[in-house]
C-alpha cells in the first residue's frame, strides 16, 4: 500500500468513504509495521493480519472467542 501508487489511492478512498459514512474501518492482510503506521495515519481504526498473528485453525479460534465472551459476562 504505501509503496503502490494505485494501492494508496484505493486505500485512501475506502478509508475516507467509510469515515465519512460514520463506519468503523478494519484493514485486513497487514503484514508489516510500515503498513500499520500508514493505516493509522489515514484514520484506520483496526487491523488484522500476519503482523499480529498467523491464521489459526477454526477450533482454536472458537476457543479464543468463547474465552473472550466468558470474560465479558
Amino acid at each position: 500500500m504505501p509503496h503502490s501508487h494505485y494501492g494508496s489511492i484505493i486505500t485512501n478512498t475506502i478509508i475516507s468513504l467509510a469515515l465519512h459514512l460514520g463506519m468503523n474501518v478494519v484493514a485486513e492482510g497487514v503484514e508489516r509495521e510500515e503498513q500499520l503506521e500508514y493505516l493509522r495515519e489515514k484514520g484506520c481504526h483496526e487491523a488484522q493480519g500476519y503482523l499480529f498473528r498467523p491464521p489459526m485453525p477454526a477450533d482454536e479460534a472458537a476457543g479464543v472467542l468463547a474465552r473472550s465472551i466468558e470474560r465479558r459476562t
